[in-house]
């Protein structure tokens, strides 16, 4: 059996080309692709499918397989139980992946959005700037990337750089899957679980406890009205220590892209986009 990994990062679009294949699962399935998500793979029980149930190519998708934004802002590093996380899947894996999926985004906008997606369900730390960046600048991406190449030494590591251009996420899928398959995909949703504006997030530490406390469906409600608020998100890091979490960040990906990182290939999804 054919089989791709999908492993984030958090806050790159992970969960809108999730629910793009989720959507289009059975004419997958009809077609031989087999995808399992995090409703699947956050179980106990989950396993790959028989390959004589007609399957050739099963794609897991889960950036928690790696580790959680809670473990980051904890820590306050990327991932850093992601070598645990992936020895474990590596033993519970009967097959090796083939190709491996993971996007990076730059540091301090990573930060940004995953605390005003996470704030919303979960006690966070005081997000501290000059922490963050100095682990940014330090360790970077290329510390997860490290452990996710030894952890699969055979597999191909596929590597893109996030950002909002509409052909993302098609590009994406159709490396993943074929581009015959994914241009029968559906258009990704705008702006899913997009960040909350600094406004908003003010909104909701008047009412954070009683808001985490609702059932799922009014809190989801709750978070939706917040994200129509408009204005820019916080700014925790200020100018100058931005700009030197931009410029760490820009160093990094150059040094990917000439192959500084044995076992890392970048490509472009936009270019990639059927």
């Amino acid at each position: 059996m054919d089989l791709i990994l999908h492993l984030g990062a958090h806050r790159t679009g992970t969960t809108a080309l999730q629910k793009v294949l989720q959507a289009r699962r059975r004419l997958l399935k009809l077609s031989g692709v087999q995808v399992l998500g995090p409703s699947a793979l956050r179980s106990t029980g989950w396993a790959l499918p028989d390959r004589g149930a007609g399957i050739s190519r099963a794609v897991l998708s889960d950036e928690n397989l790696i580790g959680t934004m809670f473990g980051n802002f904890t820590s306050s590093a990327l991932y850093p139980r992601a070598a645990v996380k992936l020895a474990e899947l590596a033993e519970r894996l009967p097959v090796a992946p083939r190709e491996i999926f993971f996007a990076i985004r730059n540091y301090a906008d990573y930060w940004v959005s995953a605390y005003s997606h996470q704030i919303l369900f979960q006690k966070l730390p005081r997000l501290d700037a000059a922490r963050l960046s100095a682990s940014a600048e330090r360790w970077g991406w290329s510390a997860t990337l490290s452990a996710i190449t030894r952890a699969f030494p055979e597999a191909r590591l596929r590597v893109w750089r996030y950002g909002a251009e509409a052909g993302m996420i098609p590009g994406v899928m159709a490396e993943m899957i074929g581009v015959r398959l994914a241009r029968r995909m559906p258009p990704p949703p705008e702006r899913l679980n997009s960040s909350l504006s600094a406004a908003a997030l003010a909104q909701f530490a008047n009412v954070a406890e009683a808001e985490r406390a609702l059932p799922e469906g009014k809190r989801l409600s709750a978070i939706a009205a917040l994200r129509s608020i408009p204005g820019p998100a916080i700014d925790p890091f200020g100018p100058d220590l931005r700009q030197r979490m931009n410029e760490a960040f820009e160093a990094e990906w150059q040094d990917l892209v000439r192959g500084a990182l044995s076992g890392v290939e970048t490509f472009d999804p936009v270019a990639s986009a059927p």
